[in-house]
C-alpha cells in the first residue's frame, strides 16, 4: 500500500477489515491455485488503479509508525499515571 500499488490480500479478518476500510485491494481465494488465479485475473480486469491511490492515502494518514507511536504512548501512558 505504501508504495501506491493496489494490493491483493488472503480472507483473514484483519486484512478483510483493512481492505473495506481503505479499498485499496481485494481479498482473494487463496485455498487453491486455480482460486488464486482466478481472483488475480478478474482484478487485473477490474482495477481502475484507483485501489493504489487509496492505499497511499491510508498509509499516509493512518497506517504508519507515526500513528502506531501515538496510539502505544496513549496505551502505555494509562498505566503508569
Amino acid at each position: 500500500m505504501a508504495a501506491g500499488k493496489p494490493v491483493l490480500v488472503s480472507k483473514t479478518k484483519s486484512f478483510k477489515r483493512i481492505i473495506h476500510e481503505t479499498h485499496a485491494g481485494t481479498l482473494v481465494d487463496i485455498d487453491t491455485a486455480e482460486n488464486l488465479s482466478t481472483s488475480i485475473r478478474d482484478f487485473i480486469k477490474k482495477s481502475s488503479g484507483l485501489e493504489g491511490r487509496l492505499g497511499r492515502k491510508a498509509v499516509e494518514n493512518k497506517y504508519n509508525w507515526e500513528t502506531d507511536k501515538k496510539t502505544l504512548l496513549h496505551f502505555v501512558g494509562g498505566y503508569l499515571k
